[in-house]
């Protein structure tokens, strides 16, 4: 029985706008024959009904994440899904890549079945982008911090714990940067799989997705770090990683760059289903055992910033929570520095884990992160801006509204406990990718029992 079959149209009309993010229309179009209607025409006819392109519309324009540019993907990926696309394509991957996608979709430019297809690959990519953020996070907060201590001779040692405060549910630009990831693979994907029909060249596609990499500092570079380049790359990898750490069966593209001296970027040829994912519970994590059984929780993204907040002289832009933040890398100039410090053979005191590759730091989500959530593990220090109280004020507001202390918390003892306390992260991660490679071979183990 469909229960909004009794709902007068008008009111089943405004619960459909209403529901501002993909997971809840896929629902309703699940649930009820009247919504799915208009996705699924009887006749003969594949014409896009223009109310199920108005609600999908509403989405692209309401949505906290779709609304800021990823609009585009969604269009972009519809029209690759096109039936008479390949067929009738006279452009080159650069020009496709070039074109405008800000124009809102029509009865001729989608059909009824690219728009349903659509609607369930944006809704799988919220699962994925909730996966991906719960993983990050359970990771990130079984880890125990480590810094600099003095042993009772005042002497600096390693190996002193210091406490991590909780910032919370993920801010929407933590959530933003793991969406535009997502929709970077989905394109690449659907990218792939018209390009052997249009001799578009797979191989370019990472520079008009606007891939970034970085060599591998193995020896003393000739010149300094830059920040050239855009920060998708990195967030690509952590999040492709991450769908392979908890998806059964990946299915990857070969790497783009087979280079040794390179990061490999493993694409997804086929994002998973996120109902086919499983739980990693790292040691340490208060994340139930129960709750891995039940599947990954989804969530509707947080809003955007306010306007007023865009200027980034207010305290989201303190922390980098704001739009335009999200043209820059979340960590700036110090992911550069991090692995630099090694290729110029100055690894911190006490250093235990190599920061030359990021992958333990991308498996942690870390490229991910605001600067509060950063500031709140210790590895991010808080600086006064214009708008509190002047240069010199000895505290700043958080997104929370509470004040901190200017600097790091706990404060640096040594110029050198901060990478210190980087390889620290680092090594954990490593800890717990040994953890989790040992409950999948228990895992296969005990399949191959039964």
């Amino acid at each position: 029985m469909d229960p909004f079959s009794a709902l007068p149209h008008e009111l089943l009309s405004s619960i459909s706008e209403e529901a501002a993010d993909w997971v809840g229309l896929d629902s309703l179009i699940r649930v009820s024959p009247r919504i799915a209607a208009l996705f699924i025409l009887e006749g003969g006819s594949d014409q896009a009904h223009p109310d199920a392109i108005y609600l999908v519309e509403n989405i692209l324009r309401t949505n906290s994440m779709m609304s800021h540019r990823l609009h585009r993907f969604f269009r972009m990926c519809a029209d690759l899904r096109s039936p008479t696309f390949s067929s009738g394509c006279n452009l080159t991957l650069a020009e496709f890549m070039a074109q405008d996608y800000s124009s809102p979709l029509s009865p001729t430019s989608v059909t009824g079945t690219v728009l349903r297809d659509m609607v369930r690959v944006a809704a799988n990519i919220q699962r994925l982008a909730c996966a991906c953020l719960t993983t990050f996070l359970a990771r990130t907060r079984a880890v125990q911090p480590i810094g600099y201590g003095r042993d009772a001779a005042g002497k600096l040692k390693g190996g002193e714990p210091y406490p991590a405060q909780e910032a919370g549910p993920p801010s929407w630009a933590e959530e933003y940067r793991v969406y535009r990831a997502l929709w970077h693979l989905q394109l690449y994907s659907d990218v792939w799989n018209v390009s052997h029909q249009l001799d578009w060249p797979i191989s370019e596609l990472h520079l008009y997705l606007r891939v970034s990499d970085f060599s591998v500092p193995s020896s003393r570079p000739q010149r300094g770090p830059t920040q050239e380049g855009e920060p998708t790359g990195d967030e690509m990898r952590a999040v492709s990683e991450c769908l392979q750490d908890i998806c059964p069966q990946p299915n990857l593209s070969e790497p783009l760059i087979a280079n040794l001296d390179s990061f490999y970027l493993r694409f997804w040829l086929e994002l998973p289903d996120a109902s086919s994912l499983r739980h990693q519970v790292p040691q340490g994590s208060n994340f139930c055992q129960a709750n891995a059984l039940r599947g990954f929780k989804v969530w509707s993204p947080p809003p955007l910033p306010r306007p007023e907040e865009d200027t980034c002289t207010h305290v989201l832009g303190q922390w980098d929570n704001t739009i335009p933040a999200m043209q820059k890398r979340n960590i700036g100039n110090l992911w550069f520095m991090l692995p630099m410090y090694e290729a110029y053979e100055r690894p911190a005191m006490f250093q235990t884990a190599s920061l030359l590759d990021p992958r333990p730091l991308l498996g942690l989500g870390l490229i991910f992160w605001d600067g509060w959530r950063l500031y709140n593990l210790g590895l991010w220090s808080a600086s006064p801006s214009n708008w509190e109280t002047g240069k010199n004020s000895p505290v700043v507001t958080g997104p929370d509204g509470s004040q901190v202390p200017v600097d790091y918390a706990p404060r640096l003892k040594d110029g050198r406990e901060r990478n210190y306390r980087w390889s620290e992260f680092a090594a954990a991660r490593l800890v717990q990718e040994a953890q989790e490679a040992q409950e999948a071979q228990e895992e296969r183990s005990g399949l191959a029992t039964q």
